[in-house]
């Protein structure tokens, strides 16, 4: 359906626009349709009685609008076409590799579960602790301040092994006899997937957990 509606009497008519059909792609056509029209009436109006010119340039001002939000629609379609590959790009140079990732859970399945930590330079006692669900102490091991990093393998105090379970994490810190507080270790986990969450990375990890890209760091 054309959206100009011409109506003639003797040399002189008037334009309406039905503004529900310009809700397409081809504003910008339908715009140059609309001008076209325009110069014509105004050429074949009657000297004697002229045509309104408000009317003229309230149309004029409708499909400007409207050729205004057809660029502006396509500009942020590129927009987040290029923010796709932004995202996509982000995450391929993540897949695979291996990270350190702070959390105070330990999502044990059977295998080793492989920490680091930065330990301050005042604590000369650390002790790595793994708790159960009910927050109790399940398996305790000092751990020398200078190492790098260290592993769990799953075996508890009583000697048993542990279930298949996310149990909780902790570092106590001491200088001498005083305590200095708690810190939460990092894991040291392979990233197998990427998506995006709030315009934010997400990473997810080989043992089931998953946390944001910036607070995720490469050894």
């Amino acid at each position: 359906m054309d959206p100009i509606n011409t109506q003639t009497t003797g040399t002189q008519g008037t334009l309406a626009a039905d503004n529900s059909l310009f809700q397409t792609d081809d504003v910008g056509e339908q715009f140059d349709t609309f001008l076209n029209l325009l110069v014509a009436q105004i050429k074949n109006q009657d000297p004697l009685s002229p045509l309104d010119s408000t009317q003229f340039v309230e149309q004029l001002a409708t499909f400007t609008s409207l050729e205004q939000q057809a660029e502006s629609n396509n500009t942020l379609t590129f927009l987040a076409s290029l923010t796709d590959e932004f995202f996509g790009l982000a995450a391929a140079q993540w897949i695979g590799q291996t990270v350190e990732v702070e959390s105070s859970f330990v999502p044990y399945s059977g295998e080793a579960v492989n920490y680091t930590a930065d330990i301050p330079e005042d604590a000369d006692t650390v002790i790595f602790v793994v708790h159960d669900r009910n927050g109790q102490a399940i398996y305790s091991e000092q751990i020398d301040p200078s190492d790098n990093s260290w592993s769990w393998d799953g075996t508890l105090s009583d000697g048993t092994q542990a279930n298949t379970d996310v149990y909780g994490a902790s570092i106590e810190l001491y200088a001498g006899d005083q305590f200095l507080g708690h810190i939460a270790p990092s894991l040291i986990t392979q990233v197998t997937e990427a998506t995006v969450e709030d315009g934010e990375l997400r990473l997810g990890f080989e043992n089931r957990l998953s946390e944001f890209a910036k607070n995720v760091r490469k050894p």
